[in-house]
């Protein structure tokens, strides 16, 4: 599969079902995530919520990576919304296994760090396990 194939845009809310699961196939997989799905839950209102609470706030970023309509991958960075924090943001990125070493988390990345050098962040946070 070429990385042509594949559709990066910004979430919105109508992602909340195809979001959520794609959040549990990536705790399912095991690889690099905190959440167990029991913590994720089969419920997609948390989903939901999430979404709508990251597109009120201000200046971040949340892009997620589709192929045939299923979300394959996603990135985003909150930015600190204290105003002595306002140049931090922290970052957050998972590929479901499948897709992964093809490149698209380095495309992701690339988007990512483009939008926080457009919109003046200093320092960016990603927390990763010491194995990863």
């Amino acid at each position: 599969m070429k990385l042509t194939h594949i559709k990066i845009r910004s979430i919105e809310q109508k992602d909340t079902q195809e979001r959520h699961e794609f959040f549990l196939n990536l705790a399912k997989a095991k690889e690099g995530m905190i959440s167990t799905p029991e913590e994720i839950g089969f419920n997609s209102y948390d989903t939901q919520e999430q979404i709508a609470y990251f597109l009120s706030i201000q200046n971040s970023l949340w892009l997620i990576a589709e192929y045939e309509n299923k979300i394959i991958a996603e990135i985003d960075i909150i930015r600190y919304q204290a105003q002595k924090l306002n140049h931090v943001g922290k970052l957050t990125i998972g590929v479901l296994p499948t897709f992964q070493s093809m490149g698209l988390g380095s495309v992701l990345m690339q988007k990512a760090l483009d939008w926080a050098i457009i919109n003046n962040l200093k320092r960016l946070e990603l927390f990763v396990f010491k194995s990863n």
